[in-house]
């Protein structure tokens, strides 16, 4: 005959491993919403960039894909350098006569690493 405590003991498990699954099934229905913005908005900077600014495609996509690298690359960084990047991409952008479009970088730029920051937020890994 099962004592009590070991009732008690394997419904805790049960209801515990019940509760896990439903966790596990919880984030892995949010993991794909994070990705799935940041490819909107990214679809979105690049037919801004080839229909309102008529820029050629491949410049438009290796651009913003550059953007995207190295906002990976540097999401774990300081503040103050994210404000670097973001203004130095402005200031290339007036140079170069493409200011728009490389404000439309520097969104995808804090796209990027809000979406990297949010993902690792989930995660537990800040």
């Amino acid at each position: 005959m099962k004592s009590e405590k070991e009732e008690i003991v394997i419904e805790e498990f049960k209801t515990s491993t019940k509760r896990t699954t439903e966790i596990r099934k919880r984030k892995a229905e949010g993991n794909y919403v994070i990705p799935a913005v940041f490819c909107l908005v990214f679809l979105a900077a690049v037919l801004a960039g080839m229909f309102l600014l008529n820029l050629s495609v491949v410049m438009v996509c290796v651009i913003l894909v550059l953007e995207s690298l190295i906002g990976i690359c540097l999401h774990d960084m300081p503040i103050w350098v994210h404000g670097l990047e973001v203004l130095i991409s402005i200031v290339a952008g007036v140079i170069f006569g493409q200011t728009v479009f490389m404000i439309i970088g520097a969104v995808i730029y804090i796209a990027a690493i809000l979406a990297l920051h949010f993902i690792n937020h989930e995660k537990g890994t800040l």
